[in-house]
């Protein structure tokens, strides 16, 4: 009997002691590779991998279970797989994703996979196609992970719980696909400024997929589109507009439309928002409309080099939020604040932000 898989592996890694079918074969490799990687020990490395500066105190950290383990496994460990089954694509996706959470678990590059999987890569375009995705997923997922474990020490700083902040993923200029794959590794919170770029996209990923944020100004010959696309609001900046908004959403048949107040208080010509003054007038509004809901308030600071320098611009709305709340402005709620992006979001918690809107730490520089 021959298998259809031949293999290449570490001499380490324990041979079957007779060919079994391929399926199975493939999952013994994986169950080995697995194995190898985990019970490892730095006494079995080479005695250069265990060699290290004194002055080198980030590799000291990370030895040895991060970097040598790893780096062993790169230096020995050739995983070929030639596969010849009736259903060849389906044993490789097994075995790739296998390997693919290896990688993710020691967070390395999944690029580094291309060389060992250059045979199944050629012969199957497919198997090419989910490889790469799954490194972007990986990538994506990282970054991800790094802004929520930012999120959850700057809550931690201030006393607050991390489940008391929301991140909303800024995707304007990113397409429909990128959008997908943040779903994929769970963010369900989506912010866009134009209503015009986000419609296709919204339209193309599904309207009830995620939760959809308008974070732009909203022009007033947008706003029944708006109401058609988003759940909520950031922007809202005049009586006006609140008015058409509620009008909008009794002709779409709409229950409500959530929205926060953008305050304008940086006093800056480029942006848009509700001077400080205006407040009241258009909290009283917001109270007596059926269909339009006031969550709490949103602002753009003025961008400083020194996070630091904008900390009373948040500190300032916060002030505001709360006279708002003991008036009952926000009903039973305590009135969200969105504030905080990139470059600002950990100052913008530890003044009580409950939304954050970030873009390039999850994404990237936009195209």
């Amino acid at each position: 009997m021959s298998s259809s898989i031949k293999t290449v592996i570490h001499p380490h890694i324990r041979p079957r002691p007779a060919p079994v079918p391929s399926s199975v074969a493939s999952i013994v490799a994986i169950h080995e590779l697995l194995a190898f990687a985990t019970e490892t020990t730095t006494s079995s490395l080479p005695k250069s991998a265990n060699r290290q500066s004194d002055g080198d105190k980030s590799n000291q950290k990370r030895d040895p279970y991060h970097v040598q383990q790893v780096r062993k496994f790169h230096s020995f460990i050739s995983l070929r797989i030639i596969a010849r089954t009736p259903k060849p694509y389906r044993v490789r996706r097994r075995l790739f994703q296998a390997v693919l959470l290896l990688y993710d678990t020691h967070n390395l590059q999944a690029e580094r996979l291309q060389f060992y999987f250059n045979p199944i890569a050629e012969a199957d375009d497919g198997f090419q196609e989910n490889m790469t995705t799954g490194s972007r997923n990986m990538r994506l997922g990282e970054r991800f992970a790094t802004v929520h474990d930012r999120i959850d020490r700057a809550a931690r700083r201030s006393g607050r719980r991390p489940d008391e902040i929301r991140l909303i993923a800024i995707t304007k200029t990113h397409p429909a696909t990128v959008i997908r794959e943040a779903l994929a590794i769970g963010a369900r919170d989506f912010g866009e400024n134009r209503v015009q770029e986000a419609e296709q996209k919204i339209l193309e990923v599904g309207r009830t997929s995620a939760c959809w944020h308008l974070v732009g100004h909203l022009q007033a010959n947008k706003a029944r589109r708006a109401v058609k696309l988003f759940d909520v609001i950031h922007s809202l900046d005049s009586v006006e507009l609140a008015e058409r908004l509620n009008r909008l959403c009794i002709e779409e048949k709409r229950d409500e439309v959530l929205v926060l107040i953008q305050v304008d208080l940086a006093q800056e010509v480029t942006k848009s928002g509700a001077e400080e003054g205006e407040i009241p007038q258009l909290v009283e509004k917001l109270n007596g409309l059926s269909h339009v809901r006031l969550m709490g308030l949103m602002t753009l600071p003025p961008f400083f080099e020194d996070a630091e320098k904008i900390r009373p611009f948040f500190r300032k709305l916060r002030a505001l939020r709360d006279e708002l709340a003991r008036s009952g402005a926000f009903g039973d709620n305590p009135g969200d604040l969105s504030m905080g992006m990139t470059h600002d979001f950990e100052i913008a918690i530890e003044e009580g932000a409950t939304m954050v809107r970030i873009g390039t730490a999850l994404f990237g520089t936009r195209a």
